[in-house]
Parts: structure tokens; sequence; C-alpha cells
């Protein structure tokens, strides 16, 4: 367990010493953790659904941790067993920071991530994302951890749900999907998260936040042409209302933009997946919930 050490200085002195410097503490690096371990809720935001298992991490991983003092450290994936993950710290801390009540960590890894004054958390939503078979890329999701107690096992929330398409075609190779909301809700870049105590946390999203996010499908993937056994792609989302629905614009290896849409209200929910049904990337224009 940490222990914090005071130092007691001449009464003569307490007077020059403002109230910023007296929230702030010596860094002792051996009384950081050299490694934290973390659970998630189910169902996983890292999920890969596949014979009804649920893998959660991938190798490379890696997390901001704020270890009960204002410092952002980095640790990175050390092993996984079952729901429990073991990350090790990867980085230097800074010689003094403030203190905070609670110890926070954020998944992914991310310099600007921050805990501020009232104990909300900024983070990044990412704009830009990446396919993976059968699940989402790494670092497409958020997810957020507090602790009272230095040591405890941190247990991770995902602050996004989880959009499934299920796309199909003839000859087709996918190349990146675009998605937006039909009155431009903002889905990407700085968020704050509040209220990180409770089972369901607020995410609002910062005025500098865009309306668009991309899913990059690399070198290119080639659908299914069975309507019955679609190739799914994913996106993970704020938890959001769409009030005149979403679009998204599916862009094949030739370049040739397809634009599918729904007008009905939408919402994504934190932490669930919401499949779409199997669209034609060529044929269809409409979206609708499976």
């Amino acid at each position: 367990m940490k222990r914090w050490f005071t130092i007691l200085l001449p009464l003569l002195l307490v007077g020059c010493v403002n109230s910023n410097e007296q929230n702030d503490a010596p860094l002792v690096v051996e009384q950081i953790p050299e490694q934290i371990t973390v659970q998630f809720e189910q169902p996983s935001s890292r999920t890969m659904v596949q014979e009804d298992r649920y893998i959660c991490w991938t190798e490379g991983d890696e997390i901001s941790y704020f270890p009960h003092q204002n410092v952002n450290l980095q640790y990175r994936l050390q092993s996984v067993d079952g729901e429990t993950a073991k990350f090790t710290r990867i980085s230097t801390p800074d010689a003094s920071s403030e203190k905070l009540d609670l110890g926070y960590a954020v998944y992914p890894y991310a310099e600007n991530v921050a805990v501020l004054a009232n104990g909300d958390v900024k983070v990044q939503l990412p704009a830009m994302q990446y396919y993976a078979e059968e699940s989402f890329g790494v670092g497409a999701t958020t997810m957020v951890a507090v602790s009272e107690q230095s040591g405890a096992t941190l247990r991770f929330k995902s602050i996004v749900g989880f959009l499934k398409l299920q796309l199909y075609g003839s000859e087709v190779v996918v190349k990146r999907i675009e998605f937006r909301g039909n009155r431009g809700e903002k889905l990407a870049g700085e968020a704050v998260v509040g209220n990180l105590k409770d089972a369901v946390s607020s995410v609002t999203m910062g005025a500098s936040a865009t309306d668009v996010v991309t899913l990059d499908c690399g070198e290119g993937v080639r659908v299914s042409g069975d309507k019955s056994n679609p190739t799914a792609f994913w996106l993970a989302l704020p938890s959001q209302l769409f009030e005149e629905g979403f679009s998204i614009t599916i862009y094949d290896d030739k370049g040739t933009p397809h634009v599918k849409s729904s007008s009905k209200p939408y919402t994504t929910y934190r932490n669930m997946i919401q499949p779409m049904k199997a669209v034609d990337v060529v044929g269809d224009t409409l979206l609708d919930i499976e």
C-alpha cells in the first residue's frame, strides 16, 4: 500500500505556501506500482464474438493510469487470465504532482488524457477506427475505471456503444466506411466523462468534436456474397440519440461511394452491441435494426 510522507515546515514559512503547493506531494518511483490488475464488464468493450466467447485484450494494448496523483502513466498489457489482465508500467513519473482522491485509468492510453479539477476525466474518442475481423480494432473503444484504494483491481466500464454493420455483395471490396448522424451529432474527438463512480457515467462531447467516424479497412475487405452470412463491420460510437437517423457511406476499392441511410430515430447505448440488418453494398439504400 502506498504511503504519503508529509514534510513539516517551520511555522514562519506556512504563509508563503499557496494552496496549490500544499496539494502537491513527492512522487517516489518505488511507490508507483510496476504492475496493475484490471477487469472489465460484460459484454467487454474489446469484444470478439466467436463461439460465444469474449476475447478482451490484444497484444500491444495500453492504458493511462493516474495513481492517486495527477500524473498520466503509461502501462502496457503483460498477461491475460480469463477476465483479468495485468498491465506493466513502461513510463517514468514526474517528480511531483497534485494528489487525487481516487485512482483513475483510461483505455486506450493517450498523452492528452487528463483528470480535471472536479474529478471528471477528459478523453479523446477516435475519429479513425480500424477494421478487425469479427470485432473492432485496437483503440476503437474507450473505457474508464476508478479506484478508492491504491493497489485495488481496476474495473473498466465502456463509455461507448457498438454498431455492427452487416454487408454483402457480388465481388465487392470495401476500403472504408464513414458514419454520420443526420443532424450532425458530435461523435469523435474531445469528450469529458463525469459521474465516474456511478453505474453509468455521463459523456459530454467537446466543442471541437467532429461529426464523422471513419472505419479504415486497410487494403480492403472482400464482403460475403451470401446475404444469410454477411460480413460484419464494427464501429464504436458514443451513447447518442440520432433523432433523424444516420447515414453511412461505403467506399469500394474503386473509390465509388455507396450511401445507406435511415431516417428513423436511433439510439446507441453504452456497452451494447446493436446489429443492423444485412444490406447489399451496391443494391440497397436503406438501413434498419436487425
